[in-house]
């Protein structure tokens, strides 16, 4: 029988959905040190830790692939936290080049900005293989830096490219690094490295994490500077395309992130509706990710009862044929099935559910030729307002308030998507959901 139970079932479970994404994936044993490349969760970290930094500044304005990921939540990028405006810029594939301006970067297929680093193994792996060195900085375990590799080698290891004509800046320091500190916040920006050695011209593009970058050949403490991680990137050329790479995967984080801040800019009753801006936005149309959640939400309803229909209307069309057939040889029969009288229990109103009486009386006396028609008279009812559903004591009562709102009889009394999603995501409910 459909009743309260199922429809908790299927509200606990879309419940966990949503949690799933809002609730932040977070690697809480996660310290920066320099050796991954998992910005995004560093730049949460020093959220929570109430580090601030100035909103992120650049000229142009924000790549499809960012305003894409802001509309999905109904999000203007000004009125971000700082961290999550590094957090999302970074997550999606973007770093600082020339005159501020961001930088795609392509990754290795099927790969996340988190997993883009050269590690200190691959670049020991190049010093036997191909002679690289490293610059003997101290402590050696937690500062490492390259000092003579070549493109070719150290491509076999790159995770990552970036158009050489993006970027034209070039400046003579290390294309690979491993160290930093936990409190600092990375300024990620690309640096085209060209050189020439033995009459060959080598070029890598890196990723470099801080404004003040230490001169090739020196160490970082050599010149009263921060230890920071580079990772190098494979040049790429214009008309290689994207030359076999991705755009990186986006990370969970990043996503929770924004429906947390999504839920609670709205909560606090703080504008959050994207829309035209700076140069920094523009607008968009399509429905946002928070109303296609909250649709799902409450459509999967809907759609489980037209499935539940479907099914036993097909059952009602086979049972009509048998009764057609059996009409030739009893008419009396068959015209008592397409009459059938109800009564107390087992009657429900036409008016309340179709304007056409004699669809209704012909689709419920169809039900009752089935001799399986329980199901659908109790869930017509309960749709009709006739029956109220039972819910199981292990029905959480959030989510037995939202569903007694929703199926209140009076259409302007149940809530909306976007009030199901915020409930379920926030916790918060509305007086009227409260029961």
């Amino acid at each position: 029988m459909w009743s309260g139970r199922a429809l908790c079932l299927v509200l606990t479970l879309h419940h966990a959905r949503v949690l799933a994404i809002a609730e932040l994936p977070e690697d809480t044993n996660f310290v920066f040190d320099g050796t991954s490349s998992n910005l995004a969760q560093h730049f949460y970290n020093l959220h929570k830790a109430g580090i601030s930094a100035q909103p992120l500044t650049f000229t142009g304005g924000l790549p499809s692939g960012v305003l894409a990921r802001l509309d999905n939540y109904s999000l203007v990028f000004e009125k971000l936290p700082p961290m999550l405006q590094r957090a999302l810029v970074w997550d999606t594939g973007y770093v600082l080049g020339d005159s501020n301006k961001l930088v795609r970067v392509r990754v290795n297929c099927s790969l996340t900005m988190a997993d883009i680093a050269v590690s200190a193994d691959d670049y020991n792996d190049l010093k036997k293989r191909y002679n690289c060195t490293t610059i003997p900085c101290a402590p050696a375990m937690e500062v490492n830096r390259a000092y003579v590799c070549y493109q070719q080698p150290m491509t076999t290891k790159s995770r990552c490219a970036i158009t050489t004509t993006s970027v034209a800046n070039q400046f003579t320091s290390t294309m690979w690094a491993m160290g930093g500190d936990a409190k600092a916040v990375p300024n990620p920006y690309v640096i085209n490295h060209l050189w020439n050695d033995s009459g060959y011209s080598h070029r890598m593009m890196s990723i470099h994490t801080v404004a003040a970058e230490t001169p090739w050949k020196l160490c970082p403490s050599d010149v009263g500077n921060a230890a920071s991680m580079v990772i190098p990137c494979a040049p790429l050329k214009d008309k290689d395309g994207d030359g076999g790479y991705c755009r990186p995967n986006p990370g969970k984080l990043v996503d929770s992130w924004l429906v947390q801040f999504s839920a609670q800019n709205k909560n606090s009753g703080g504008s959050g509706a994207s829309g035209s801006t700076t140069s920094t936005t523009s607008k968009s149309t399509g429905l946002t990710s928070g109303e296609l959640i909250g649709i799902i939400v409450a459509g999967v309803l809907f759609v489980a009862v037209i499935a539940l229909v479907v099914v036993r209307r097909r059952r009602m069309v086979m049972a009509q044929k048998d009764e057609s057939a059996d009409a030739v040889t009893t008419p009396n029969q068959g015209a008592a099935a397409l009459q059938p009288q109800y009564s107390g229990e087992n009657s429900v109103s036409a008016e309340r559910k179709f304007s056409n009486k004699q669809t209704t009386s012909t689709a419920s006396s169809q039900v009752e030729s089935t001799g399986n028609h329980s199901d659908l008279l109790a869930l017509l009812k309960m749709i009709a307002g006739q029956v109220a559903p039972t819910f199981s004591s292990e029905c959480p009562a959030r989510i037995h308030n939202i569903a007694i709102a929703c199926l209140d009889s009076q259409p302007e009394k149940r809530p909306s998507a976007r009030e199901i999603v915020d409930a379920l995501v926030t916790g918060k409910q509305p007086d009227y959901m409260r029961l």
